[in-house]
């Protein structure tokens, strides 16, 4: 799947290099210019690579605070539905490369579990996640099902309705 959303730090480098060379190029004598070479070298060739993989890393660190956040905002806005009442939930956030993150519920909407299974490509680790929907499903004496509406959340449905569980387990699209 072709990336939709590139983060990128586009540095000056002339300036970066000349606040480095201000800061260890002193004078102007037969060492100056070894020490101008190795500070643009040291800059391009070590400090540029690692402040960009330093920001990607805060860039994504932050972004995947913000998906939480998001998650857990539709999740409380999800368990405010009345129709369900007091029953114990299997939430599930549908996605297909990062997976489709899971949470079971009790029935005031406490938190008992929370995992990612990858039942859909490219991972396509179908007989995992069965197995541990299954695992969840008869552990934490799960009552229904419910999958956000958003990207994989078709194939999610599918895929829940193919499974086969011990008991019947109502699925709501949300």
């Amino acid at each position: 799947m072709p990336s939709l959303l590139k983060v990128s730090i586009n540095p000056d480098d002339e300036a970066c290099i000349e606040r480095l060379e201000r800061q260890f190029v002193r004078g102007n004598n037969e060492c100056s210019q070894q020490v101008d070479e190795a500070t643009v070298d040291a800059y391009k060739r070590l400090l540029k690579p690692s402040i960009e993989t330093e920001f990607a890393a805060q860039s994504k660190e932050k972004a995947d605070e913000e998906a939480i956040r998001v998650f857990t905002e539709n999740l409380r806005q999800l368990l405010l539905v009345p129709p369900l009442g007091q029953k114990r939930v299997l939430a599930i956030d549908p996605g297909f490369r990062t997976g489709c993150k899971v949470v079971c519920l009790d029935a005031q909407g406490n938190l008992l579990h929370n995992e990612n299974i990858y039942p859909h490509p490219p991972v396509n680790k179908t007989g995992e996640a069965a197995s541990k929907l299954r695992k969840m499903i008869e552990a934490y004496q799960i009552e229904a099902i419910s999958i956000g509406n958003g990207t994989a959340s078709r194939e999610t449905e599918d895929f829940i309705n193919s499974q086969s569980f011990d008991r019947q387990i109502p699925v709501f699209v949300t």
